[in-house]
């Protein structure tokens, strides 16, 4: 019987010490990913406003919004997503503003992505905090409103992408 206890416990030990060395791997992982539209040389360190693509922290940011998402529980993980998506969406604009035309374009796409996985949890029944489908639904709106809106300050391979993406938000809101 104490055998089985020592097993037990030592299996334990080894899960726990297995499962935190890939929720570390995935962590570090997540942090040195840089955006493929921007280098580490060109990140900049600024204090004036908030932490955009750009910014030397924010792959941390990246990894906090991760983390926070998955443990956050799977019915609420639409309007996290959904925040996510605003959150870049913001931060497109501060980029295309600014100048930085394909870091913003990089971000937006990660915006789309955001939103495009908050409606495929909608569609299929995963959210239920509160009614998500004409919340979703709005946000697909303003979303494609924003698009248009942003196309001034896109390359032309950028408004046609643009326009996929305006293309699949109509076809995942009608699935809604």
């Amino acid at each position: 019987m104490l055998e089985n206890k020592k097993f037990y416990r030592w299996y334990a030990v080894s899960v726990l010490l297995i499962g935190g060395l890939i929720f570390a791997i995935s962590l570090l992982t997540a942090m040195q990913g840089p955006s493929p539209a921007i280098r580490e040389s060109e990140r900049v360190l600024y204090f004036d406003r908030k932490i955009l693509p750009d910014h030397v922290f924010y792959p941390v940011v990246v990894a906090v919004d991760r983390l926070e998402l998955e443990l956050t529980p799977r019915e609420q993980q639409a309007a996290m997503r959904m925040a996510y998506a605003q959150k870049r969406l913001a931060a497109s604009w501060s980029l295309f503003t600014a100048g930085k035309n394909d870091l913003a374009f990089a971000t937006l796409n990660k915006a789309h992505a955001y939103l495009l996985a908050a409606n495929t949890q909608v569609a299929a029944g995963e959210a239920t905090a509160g009614d998500q489908t004409e919340n979703i639904s709005a946000v697909n709106q303003e979303f494609m409103d924003e698009y248009k809106t942003l196309k001034a300050y896109m390359t032309d391979s950028q408004q046609a992408r643009a326009e996929v993406m305006i293309a699949e938000l109509k076809t995942v809101g009608e699935h809604l």
